[in-house]
Parts: C-alpha cells; structure tokens; sequence
C-alpha cells in the first residue's frame, strides 16, 4: 500500500489552516505527524484525516447518545 504525501499548501487547502498555523503546530509538538522529505515538510494523507477525526470527536458537542 501506498501512503499518499502532502505539502502544506495541500493540507491548508484541505483544512483551511494555514501554513504558518501548521509549522507552529509542528514545534509545539501538536496536529497531524509531520516529515521532513528532501528539506521539505510533508504529511501523510491518513495521518490528516486521523488528526481531523481526532480533533472532531475531542471537541464534538450535540448529536445522539
């Protein structure tokens, strides 16, 4: 299986969070993995989605019990 990479102008897209809010998130030690790749910082999509999924029910409000 293949993992698919993201840039951070990919992930900001996906997400609407910026670049700058990704880095900041990096050295803070918080969201999604993060991977350097030939000096570059990239994201494996499902470590996204999972970090999204994450987020979603730690801050999830409402719905059914």
């Amino acid at each position: 299986m293949t993992r698919k990479l993201l840039t951070l102008d990919e992930a900001s897209e996906r997400t609407g969070i910026s670049k700058a809010q990704y880095r900041w998130m990096r050295q803070q030690n918080r969201g999604p993995k993060f991977g350097l790749v030939a000096g570059r910082l990239r994201i494996f999509e499902d470590d996204l989605n999972r970090w999204i999924e994450q987020e979603l029910a730690a801050t999830a409000t409402g719905g059914a019990a």
